[in-house]
């Protein structure tokens, strides 16, 4: 059976909770998650039996080889400057070796090209050369297979300072590995990322199946010319999660590389993916920008709020249908926040976040209402606070 059309209380998939506003005033928001099927034969969405819940806490790959790798986000975010386009599952190859896949929202288009595995080895002439790519059925949509990642043999080589100082530094205090020149800092958890080409580090590197189509990892390109020079490598691809400590949303918060200044122009701003402000962002000083920390959305698709009846179109993301096109309900919910002595505020609904899983058929919709607070409240006093969550949908 279908969730319950109308709420007045948390659930699992209602919650209310204080926050601040992007001029850091102190707000009151309801936050409401609503999870649809569809399919390919039928891609207008149908609420669906399963409501999944809001997610609390973020899910780590723990039973993966990379436990840092991010798989999804929390969605109990008070404020998000922008609404998230998540695509979660797999890209299928348009050739046996190969595939182009894109999520298209309005004038805004996400594009990657999956390849099968490859080698890179040294040609007879010396040059650095890719082998023709395997055959695939599906490749993940996961930054571990986009370029990025570390480069032990010459993190090994070449210990950094704060290395040399570790047998002296408290473990649970800081993390050494977490803070090496030698970790792509625009994706900590992907592959290709080299400093040297010896035949041992080119024999053991896994190359990236996932990348931009207009930023591709060449043989002459391959080798990063040094710890300064992270911003002139490739930009990773992809359409899952991004963790607070890749570059692209750490720097939201004021976290660049270690080795800085930042280069200017950076390819993020170029391309218009990041805005040109963030080395002005100052965590401390209230900076508006601040609050694009809460987007986790891959470069691109972090989009001006949607809204109802927006059209998202995937192409080779689904494993049946080469282009799929799904319109998201055509009314958004009603939603009122406390507005003291026991009467409601009903609020403008926003759209958080849209999160697609196409090999199951499954999208999830995150909104949120929100009204201006006297104080932020108590997790306590929220518990006890009425609220609204009106469905119109069914």
């Amino acid at each position: 059976m279908a969730a319950k059309s109308k709420h007045t209380a948390p659930s699992k998939t209602v919650l209310q909770i204080s926050g601040a506003a992007a001029d850091d005033s102190i707000i009151l928001a309801v936050l409401a998650k609503r999870t649809y099927r569809f399919t390919p034969a039928r891609p207008e969405l149908s609420v669906a039996d399963e409501q999944l819940p809001l997610r609390l806490v973020p899910t780590f790959d723990s039973d993966g080889p990379d436990p840092t790798l991010l798989l999804t986000d929390v969605d109990v975010y008070p404020f998000k400057l922008l609404t998230d386009i998540v695509v979660r599952g797999h890209v299928y190859p348009e050739k046996k070796t190969y595939g182009h896949a894109a999520v298209r929202v309005g004038d805004v288009v996400k594009s990657l090209v999956a390849y099968g595995d490859r080698k890179a080895y040294r040609a007879h002439d010396g040059r650095i050369v890719f082998s023709a790519p395997e055959a695939f059925d599906k490749i993940p949509l996961s930054y571990a297979r986009a370029y990025g990642g570390r480069d032990v043999r010459s993190e090994e080589k070449n210990p950094w300072p704060l290395k040399r100082a570790a047998p002296h530094v408290e473990p649970q205090h800081v993390d050494v590995a977490a803070h090496s020149p030698y970790l792509y800092a625009r994706n900590r958890n992907g592959c290709g990322y080299l400093f040297e080409a010896t035949p041992a580090s080119l024999e053991e590197l896994r190359l990236p199946n996932l990348e931009d189509p207009v930023d591709l990892l060449t043989g002459d390109r391959l080798v990063v010319p040094s710890i300064d020079a992270w911003h002139t490598m490739p930009l990773p691809a992809g359409t899952s999660w991004v963790p607070p400590s890749h570059f692209s949303r750490g720097v939201f918060m004021g976290l660049f590389p270690n080795w800085k200044p930042l280069p200017s122009p950076l390819p993020e701003v170029e391309r218009g993916l990041l805005p040109s402000r963030i080395s002005e962002i100052n965590v401390f000083a209230g900076h508006r920008l601040v609050k694009r920390l809460a987007n986790g959305a891959s470069l691109g698709l972090s989009v001006p709020h949607l809204s109802p009846g927006a059209i998202i179109a995937l192409t080779r993301l689904h494993p049946k249908a080469t282009n799929l096109t799904i319109t998201l309900p055509e009314t958004a919910p009603k939603i009122g926040v406390d507005g003291r002595n026991g009467k409601l505020a009903i609020t403008k609904p926003v759209i958080h976040t849209v999160e697609i899983e196409p090999d199951l058929g499954r999208l999830s919709i995150v909104w949120r209402g929100a009204a201006p607070a006297i104080r932020p409240y108590l997790p306590e006093e929220l518990a006890k606070m009425p609220l609204v969550v009106e469905w119109r949908d069914e």
